[in-house]
């Protein structure tokens, strides 16, 4: 398994293909782009999705595996994501180390946002792809 601490697992408003001001920030910072998923669920929130832990297997998160140019990078996300560990804030998001399989059935550690609150607002993405998931609603 890769234990770079350099990848990170994206699901959501950051997904590459998407059009929008951090997508292409992260974009400008990233070394690789490799398809991949990892055992969670999947919600939308309306405005962006989230992912919870799940145990069970089937609940697989279609997302990337993105290499950053510079692990600090993460910092600049960490904002974005609403997720500030140093402060007395609360954060809305975990950042977590998870094991991420590309499509070609190698395993990467890669860090990944949990949200951390209630579900109540949100609806389960059954298919565990946002992308698909966006086509849905237009």
């Amino acid at each position: 398994m890769n234990t770079k601490t350099s990848f990170l697992f994206v699901y959501g408003t950051l997904l590459s293909s998407l059009d929008n001001y951090w997508a292409g920030l992260l974009k400008e910072n990233t070394k690789s782009i490799r398809p991949g998923k990892i055992q969670a669920q999947l919600y939308d929130f309306g405005d962006y999705p989230g992912i919870v832990h799940s145990d069970t297997a089937e609940d697989q998160v279609i997302g990337e595996i993105i290499e950053l140019n510079h692990p600090d990078f993460l910092l600049v996300l960490d904002d974005y994501e609403g997720y500030f560990p140093e402060e007395q804030k609360e954060s809305e998001y975990e950042r977590e180390v998870v094991q991420a399989t590309s499509i070609d059935g190698e395993e990467y550690q890669a860090w990944a946002y949990f949200f951390k609150y209630s579900l109540a607002r949100a609806t389960r993405i059954h298919s565990g792809n946002y992308l698909e998931h966006l086509q849905t609603l237009h």
